[in-house]
């Protein structure tokens, strides 16, 4: 057990300085070519070594959608649990899998790399692309970075209304909207933290 727990250990630091490197290469790349040059040849050397490993799959092709779920999936490091892979779809019209952790971001954040570079990062890396012509519904597809909103929670949570200074009901909610609130029958935004509606402290919530 002591062996698989350090093997574990080395796998995991292997990755983290995989992401590191991706990091400084970047950086190093937008500083001497400016950052589109530096996305783009990043991307494309990524490109190339996914080229590289997808010929492993190609056994699969043109319909073997089963197997090459089986194949992608137990080849996840950790048995899975490194990028936790979620099969949404598997039958004769595709095959959709989505990554639900990744070790490379989780060590970018770590080392403290800015969230902007981060969600820049994580497009280079995904990059879909297969290069060769063949239908693809994800080809040129966007790569959807969800993080922190815009700007940051006070532009859109301002903290006169529902905040650790929030003493009073919201303005926003009449005096009859809070009864009814208190009565169970609000039918004001749900997404206002329910203890503000009682005029208690209430800090910033996580998802609007």
């Amino acid at each position: 057990m002591a062996d698989e727990e350090r093997l574990r250990g080395e796998l995991y630091a292997a990755f983290k300085n995989r992401a590191l490197m991706y990091w400084h290469v970047f950086a190093e790349l937008r500083r001497a070519l400016g950052e589109p040059q530096a996305m783009g040849l990043l991307s494309r050397a990524i490109e190339a070594r996914g080229r590289e490993i997808g010929k492993q799959f190609a056994r699969y092709a043109p319909s073997d959608l089963a197997g090459l779920r089986d194949a992608f999936v137990g080849g996840v490091p950790d048995q899975g649990r490194m990028f936790a892979p979620r099969v949404e779809r598997c039958d004769a019209s595709g095959l959709d899998i989505t990554l639900e952790r990744c070790p490379l971001k989780d060590a970018w954040h770590e080392a403290g790399v800015p969230e902007a570079d981060i969600a820049t990062l994580c497009r280079v890396a995904g990059r879909v692309d297969n290069g060769y012509g063949l239908e693809n519904d994800e080809q040129g597809a966007v790569v959807q970075v969800c993080d922190s909103p815009a700007g940051g929670w006070a532009a859109i949570w301002p903290s006169r209304y529902c905040s650790k200074r929030t003493k009073s009901t919201p303005r926003w909610c009449s005096a009859s909207s809070r009864r009814r609130r208190l009565a169970g029958s609000c039918s004001t935004p749900a997404w206002c933290p329910s203890t503000s509606w009682a005029g208690s402290a209430t800090a910033a919530p996580t998802s609007p």
